[in-house]
């Protein structure tokens, strides 16, 4: 049985390849719009039909929930992360909140991105952005500002020079493996390899 946290473009279509394979999958997500429709076999990415989310629904191999942490544990920090303020060129990086209260702002509604801007207090918000679809809604210009995970956007910026990395929004946080609570022993021989992986050189060029 595999525990797969957040239903995003990566997770929703990673857990399905999972079920798929023939594990018994459940799908975590914070966001219970999410976990309603995929309950229900409808998909809200692009890449995922409806029939093949429904199959696997219907197979008993995926389910999907938002009550994460009642069903898993988290191990040890596996990397640091920090949500940043994105936009494109030729608009200036935004580096101060009066610049980003200034943008019109889009994030995916109960998401990690979408607390911290409401808790930041910005005017101008659009949470309609589907998961994965900031790129497109900036390159559009239906939003003139984004909210992402630090190591998300680098990736992005990596894809289109024009993407701009600008201050950060909220408190630092963590990435790290999410383990079903009857998994003890899973959990703890992931702690282990972590703290072992963090004593390497390569750790230390990653961080």
């Amino acid at each position: 049985h595999l525990a797969v946290v957040g239903l995003g473009y990566v997770g929703l279509p990673l857990a399905l390849e999972m079920a798929k394979a023939g594990f018994h999958v459940t799908g975590i997500d914070n966001d219970p719009g999410k976990c309603s429709l995929a309950n229900q076999g409808k998909s809200y990415i692009g890449d995922i039909s409806d029939a093949f989310l429904k199959d696997m629904r219907d197979a008993g191999r995926f389910t999907a929930t938002d009550g994460r942490k009642k069903v898993v544990l988290f191990t040890s920090e596996v990397f640091p992360t920090r949500n940043v303020v994105i936009n494109r060129r030729p608009r200036k990086p935004i580096t101060t909140f009066e610049q980003l209260k200034a943008e019109k702002v889009g994030t995916n509604k109960g998401s990690s991105m979408a607390e911290a801007i409401a808790a930041a207090g910005v005017p101008n918000v659009d949470d309609s952005i589907p998961p994965g679809a900031y790129h497109d809604a900036l390159k559009s210009g239906k939003i003139t500002a984004a909210l992402w995970g630090v190591e998300s956007a680098i990736a992005l910026q990596k894809d289109d020079p024009e993407i701009q990395l600008g201050m950060f929004l909220g408190p630092p946080a963590s990435l790290a493996y999410a383990v079903r609570k009857d998994e003890p022993e899973l959990l703890k021989a992931l702690n282990e390899y972590i703290e072992n992986v963090r004593r390497t050189q390569t750790w230390s060029r990653l961080v």
